[in-house]
C-alpha cells in the first residue's frame, strides 16, 4: 500500500509540475534557468543558490518577518514533513534497512542501497534516535498543525479566505498520520503490542490518503 501510493503520488506530482512548467511564462523562466546553469560562467549561480536555500529552505527567515507564530508553524510543518519523507521513502523502496549484526543480537546492522553502512548497539543513543526519528517528525508536525489552527482561528484574514479542502483537511490528515504513527510506538513500548495490527492499518490508510491528496 505504501509503495503503490508513493508511486502514484510521484507520477501525479511530476505530471502537475510539468503542466506548470509548460505554461509560456513559466517555461521562459525554466528555459533561462537551465541555460544559465549549463553555461560555464553560470556555475557562480550555484553559490547564490546555496545561500538562498540556506536562508529560505533551512532557516525560512522570509516567513519570520511576517510573524513568529507563522514562522514556527511553517518551520515545524515543513521540516517535520521533510524528515518524515526522507525516512519513509528509502524504507518503502528498500534503500535503507536494518538487520541483526551477525550472531550478536544486541547490535544492529544498517544497510544503505544494499551495502553495509554501520553497526550500533540497541541500547545506544544512536539506536534511540534512529528508531524514533519518525516519532520526532510526528511531534514536530502535530505542533506545527496546532500552531496553524490557532493562527487560523485568530487571524481574521485567514479565517475569511480559508477553504476546508485546501487549508483545513491537509492539516487534519497530517495530524491523523502523525498521531497514528505515535500510537504504534505507544502500543509497542507500553501496551505489549496491544491493537498494534489495527493501528498499523489505520496508519497505512491515513498515509495513503495523504499521498493521494498530494
Amino acid at each position: 500500500g505504501y509503495l503503490l501510493a508513493t508511486l502514484f503520488a510521484s507520477f501525479g506530482i511530476a505530471y502537475r509540475y510539468w503542466d506548470w512548467v509548460d505554461r509560456p511564462p513559466t517555461w521562459m523562466f525554466f528555459r533561462h534557468s537551465l541555460k544559465t546553469l549549463l553555461n560555464p560562467k553560470g556555475f557562480r549561480a550555484f553559490a547564490k543558490m546555496g545561500t538562498a536555500a540556506a536562508d529560505q529552505i533551512v532557516l525560512q527567515r522570509f516567513i519570520r518577518k511576517r510573524s513568529l507564530r507563522r514562522w514556527g508553524a511553517h518551520f515545524l510543518l515543513s521540516w517535520g514533513c521533510m524528515l518524515g519523507f526522507a525516512i519513509t521513502i528509502p524504507l518503502v523502496f528498500g534503500w535503507v534497512r536494518f538487520t541483526s549484526a551477525g550472531l550478536d543480537a544486541s547490535r544492529y546492522q544498517a544497510w544503505v542501497m544494499g551495502f553495509p553502512a554501520f553497526t550500533f548497539p540497541l541500547d545506544s543513543l544512536v539506536a534511540a534516535v534512529t528508531f524514533h526519528a519518525l516519532d520526532i517528525a510526528a511531534v514536530m508536525v502535530i505542533a506545527g498543525c496546532v500552531l496553524s489552527f490557532l493562527r487560523r482561528r485568530h487571524d481574521e484574514g485567514d479565517t475569511a479566505t480559508q477553504r476546508t479542502d485546501l487549508d483545513l483537511m491537509p492539516l487534519l490528515l497530517l495530524i491523523a498520520v502523525s498521531a497514528t504513527g505515535i500510537m504504534l510506538t505507544v502500543s509497542e513500548t507500553y501496551l505489549q503490542g496491544r491493537n498494534f495490527g489495527t493501528i498499523a492499518y489505520l496508519h497505512e490508510l491515513t498515509v495513503i490518503l495523504l499521498l493521494l491528496s498530494l
